[in-house]
């Protein structure tokens, strides 16, 4: 703890709910870009303990079909006609 004002624990918990949600969030993925930094989000939760095995194996696929479908995606659709699911609800 030398040199730091809090310990290990403190520097690396999230001061709020939210930005605990946003670090788990993955971005929209609608370009390489995108999909790049939500592998490395899978890649950081999965080193950080924050995502199990199969929970980063799955999101890794999920990120491979995306990223072999990027070429071939439009976003630039009217209305909500690009986002076809309903928003999250949260209980």
């Amino acid at each position: 703890m030398r040199g730091f004002t809090h310990c290990y624990f403190h520097q690396t918990v999230p001061d709020s709910l939210e930005q605990y949600e946003e670090q788990r969030r993955i971005p929209l993925l609608e370009d390489a870009n995108s999909i790049q930094v939500a592998i490395m989000k899978v890649i950081r939760g999965l080193a950080d303990g924050r995502l199990d095995q199969k929970q980063a194996t799955l999101l890794l696929w999920a990120l491979q079909i995306a990223a072999s479908n990027v070429r071939r995606t439009r976003f630039d659709l009217p209305g909500d006609a690009a986002d076809p699911l309903p928003p999250a609800t949260t209980h």
